[in-house]
C-alpha cells in the first residue's frame, strides 16, 4: 500500500501513510546528493506529514534505519543474475551489489556494521551465502565461518566506502554553502 493524500475536515491535503510508503521515501532522502544522515524530520516532511506520524509505524528511528537497510540489502540480492551452480559468481556478484547498493544509499550503507535487521532482505543474503559455500563443497562448520568472513568483510568494506563517500558529500555541500556566504558577503 502506498501513501494517499486525503482532505481533513479542514480541507488540507493530508498523507496517510504505511511501512512502504516510508521506506520508499527513505531511500528517495538517502541516494539524494549529499545526504550523509536520513532524519525523520527530514522524511515528514519528504512525505508530507507530520515526523511524528513516522512513529506510528515504526518505534524508533533505528527500526526505520532497518528497514531501510533491509531494502537495500534486497535490491543487492535481487541483482545476482548468475546461477546457484556457479556459486563463485553468484558470491562475487553479491558483493560487487552490495557496494553499488551502498554507495548508492551512503546514509544507509554507512550503518551496515552496526545494524541487523533480521529482514527478509537480510535473510536472503545471508542464505545465497550459505548455499553458496555449500555448494563449494565446504563442511558444515566451514560453511559458517566463511559466511561470517565474507559478510563481515564485504558489509564493514562496503560501509566504510559508503561513510566516506557520505562525508565527502556532506564536507562539499558545506564548502558551497560557505562560499556563497562568501559570494553575497562581498557582494555591494
Amino acid at each position: 500500500m502506498a501513501n494517499h493524500t486525503t482532505a481533513n475536515h479542514r480541507g488540507r491535503a493530508q498523507t496517510r501513510l504505511d511501512r512502504e510508503a516510508i521506506v520508499a521515501a527513505g531511500l528517495e532522502l538517502a541516494a539524494s546528493s549529499g545526504r550523509a544522515t536520513v532524519s525523520v524530520r527530514e522524511l515528514g516532511a519528504r512525505l508530507g506529514a507530520d515526523p511524528t506520524a513516522i512513529y506510528r509505524h515504526f518505534s524508533s528511528k533505528e527500526e526505520v534505519m532497518r528497514a531501510l537497510l533491509d531494502a537495500v540489502i534486497a535490491e543487492s540480492v535481487a541483482a545476482v543474475q548468475a546461477e546457484p551452480a556457479d556459486w563463485e559468481q553468484r558470491l562475487r556478484e553479491l558483493a560487487t551489489h552490495t557496494l553499488r547498493t551502498f554507495i548508492r544509499y551512503p546514509a544507509i550503507g554507512a550503518e551496515a556494521t552496526t545494524l541487523t535487521t533480521h529482514g527478509p532482505g537480510e535473510l536472503s543474503a545471508i542464505e545465497l551465502m550459505l548455499d553458496a559455500f555449500t555448494r563449494a563443497g565446504l563442511n558444515d562448520q566451514d560453511v559458517v565461518r566463511h559466511y561470517a568472513l565474507l559478510a563481515q568483510h564485504s558489509l564493514s568494506g562496503a560501509a566504510g566506502i559508503a561513510r566516506a563517500q557520505a562525508g565527502g558529500r556532506a564536507r562539499h555541500r558545506a564548502r558551497e554553502r560557505r562560499q556563497s556566504l562568501v559570494r553575497c558577503a562581498a557582494s555591494p
